[in-house]
């Protein structure tokens, strides 16, 4: 689990300074000490791998316990507006068939970038144009416009519903950089990163932990509410904090208004 012993080894670290200090400064109260906490004979030498491990081992422990996982169900699209269902699938077309300048026409004057204040066609364009990412982007957007969108304030639209949608009753402590929502009524969570790996359980809507960063583009290692890890498809998860668009009226037009990309 990557992201986990990235935080044991800094911990790690902290660990070996406090070890090379204690002993400089006071050799013998530090192995009466450890003698106290640990039943080691005064002066059995213990390696400084063995300090580490033992230090970080709760820290690990910690990680894998169970926790608790909420179910956030997609909204029904029933009583959105004829006229913004007929522009998202247009706009699904242009974007799947990685058509610039049709996408271009669909989107704001101004459509907003980034938080930082970024906005216009021309830093969209420079978005899904950029040569180490473009296509990236290209697929998050589609992937973004084929989930379901929530109605938000002043008659507007936000997608994917998972970034958009307010929290289940409870889930207001979830870490949002470290939730993600299967995103189908059935996801399976298997041993390996592997369509042939055996399935451990299955998921309906429900939020799981990260286990590891996800810098895998198929697969994601998570934790389940029973604690134990699993991996998942990517394509049947989503962030809880993420990638999102918004879409308004303009002149009485639909246009998409932002496309931000996650921090």
């Amino acid at each position: 689990m990557r992201l986990l012993k990235g935080l044991a080894l800094s911990f790690a670290v902290i660990a070996a300074v406090v070890y090379g200090m204690a002993i400089y400064s006071d050799p013998d109260g530090f192995w009466e000490s450890l003698q106290g906490e640990r039943d080691l004979p005064r002066g059995e030498p213990k390696s400084l791998e063995a300090f580490v491990l033992q230090a970080v081992t709760p820290a690990s422990e910690e990680a894998l316990a169970p926790v608790q996982s909420f179910v956030l169900v997609p909204p029904s699209e029933d009583a959105f507006d004829a006229g913004f269902l007929a522009y998202r699938r247009e706009l699904q077309q242009a974007v799947a068939g990685r058509n610039l300048e049709k996408v271009l026409s669909l989107v704001s004057a101004d459509v907003l970038i980034s938080q930082d204040g970024e906005q216009g066609r021309a830093e969209l364009s420079a978005l899904l144009e950029a040569p180490d990412a473009g296509e990236a982007n290209w697929q998050e957007l589609q992937d973004i416009l084929a989930l379901p969108s929530v109605a938000i304030s002043g008659a507007r639209y936000c997608a994917p519903y998972v970034a958009c949608a307010p929290l289940p009753e409870g889930a207001d402590d979830l870490e949002p950089f470290e939730t993600v929502f299967a995103v189908k009524p059935k996801v399976s969570v298997r041993a390996a990163p592997s369509e042939d790996a055996e399935v451990v359980t299955v998921l309906s809507y429900q939020s799981v932990q990260l286990a590891a960063v996800l810098d895998d583009p198929q697969w994601a290692e998570v934790i389940v509410e029973n604690g134990d890890t699993g991996f998942v498809a990517r394509s049947d998860i989503r962030q809880m904090l993420g990638a999102k668009a918004e879409f308004a009226k303009e002149g009485g037009v639909w246009r998409m208004k932002s496309f931000q990309m996650e921090d």
